[in-house]
Order: C-alpha cells, then structure tokens, then sequence
C-alpha cells in the first residue's frame, strides 16, 4: 500500500524594508519566551513536603509557546490618548516612515470619547500557499509589554485571500490623559494555524512592487463585502504576483 506524501504548507512573510527584515523578523512563537520566564524557579518534588510547581511544568503554557509565529514591533511607537470626554489622539514612530490609521469608534458601537482606535500599518504581507485559517491575536503572558488600557483586537485570517497583517488596536479612554511607547521588538501579534498540519515558515526581503503586488490579492474590489467574497471565490486559480 501506498501513502500519498502531503504537501507542505508554505507560509511566505514579505517585507520591503531592510530594517525590518534584518532588525525585527517574524519569528516562530517559540523564540518569544517571555523575560520573566527566567527568574521561575524550575518544578521539582523532592517529597511530599519538599516540592515547587512553576509554570514551567504546565502543559498548557509550553504548548502555547510552540504554536505559530509572532510578529513583532519594528520601532518604537509613541502613542497619546487625551481622557475620557476628549477626541485627542496623538502618534510618532521612531522611524519616522512608518504610520498609524484610525477607524471611528462607532464602526465597533463605541465612542470616540471613551475610546481610541489605531491601526499600525504593518510592513509584513504574507502569502500562504493552501486555504488555511490563522487566529490572529494579541500575545498573551507578556506582562507588563502593553498597558493594560490597550486592547489588540483578534481575528480569524487566510493568507490565501488576503495578505495585510495590520494590527488593529483599541485604547481605553481613563481621567487622565495616556502617553506611552510600545518598543520596538515587543511582540504584537501572536498568528496561530488553525490546524494540526505542519507550517513552514519563509521569510522574503523584496522590492516594493513586489511587495505592493501581493497585497493586491486582497484588493478591495467592492464596496460589499459579500460581493468582493463572491468574486474570489469565483476566481479558481493561483493569484499571480510578482514573487
């Protein structure tokens, strides 16, 4: 009998910029243990009386640490939210190149004035080469790397039809007003498979156009959502870019 080898899934990581490819890559989620990790006294058990359980040993927390691969701050981001009442919002990246969009509030049922939307436009698009499904989320156990008044907003994702990796991020308006810096290589985005098959991971540094022609397999081409699905599903080959 014959067992007909699966094909590997391909997850390709594109970037345009040279900073970002040599500074900050995407990393696996393994690569990412948290800081704090270190100073965990390691489980041991000695006898009933003489025993130390740590986080360590917990299942659950090791096999989140080896799912997926994680994206990461690629410069410093000042950020201002005026109190609450207030519409104020300010923003300033080290790099002075990348940038920072918004969304209304009301879009999500909010307000403007207890809340503060930001979109960090990321340099990454990725390009996965079967139909699979990413959560994409905020990293958890990271202690202390994001204030407690910012939300990273979860989502489920194919980079089969669409390739942005935007990170979109909600600031709880409080009394007074928030200033803060996200720093370059805090992880913003944990991106998890959802499935049991094996990922491979490529990172690619390419021009521009290169760049800018896969983003495109997520083009916005209606302004209903339901049609723009209709049209790709309709469109039953390889999308074509220049990579």
């Amino acid at each position: 009998m014959f067992f007909k080898k699966e094909k590997e899934i391909i997850l390709n990581c594109y970037t345009h910029r040279a900073d970002v490819y040599n500074y900050f890559p995407i990393v696996e989620t393994k690569k990412t243990f948290p800081a704090w990790l270190k100073n965990v006294k390691k489980t041991y058990f000695n006898s009933e009386r003489d025993y130390f359980e740590s986080v360590k040993s917990c299942p659950a927390f090791v096999s989140y640490f080896t799912k997926g691969l994680v994206l990461p701050m690629w410069s410093d981001l000042a950020l201002e939210a005026g109190p609450k009442g207030s519409s104020i919002y300010r923003w300033q990246y080290s790099d002075l190149k990348s940038r920072v969009g918004t969304h209304l509030c009301s879009q999500l049922g909010l307000s403007e004035k207890e809340h503060q939307h930001f979109k960090l436009v990321s340099p990454w698009v990725f390009s996965c080469s079967q139909d699979v499904q990413f959560l994409f989320s905020r990293p958890s156990w990271r202690f202390g790397d994001i204030p407690e008044t910012v939300e990273i907003l979860n989502g489920v994702v194919s980079y089969k039809t669409n390739a942005g990796t935007n990170i979109n991020m909600l600031v709880k308006r409080t009394e007074a007003p928030q200033e803060f810096v996200i720093k370059a290589g805090t992880p913003l985005a944990h991106i998890i498979p959802l499935t049991e098959k094996e990922i491979v991971i490529k990172i690619h540094l390419v021009t521009r156009e290169v760049w800018d022609s896969i983003l495109s397999v997520g083009a916005c081409t209606s302004f209903v959502s339901k049609t723009k699905k209709k049209i790709q599903r309709a469109f039953r080959g390889d999308f074509k870019t220049l990579a």
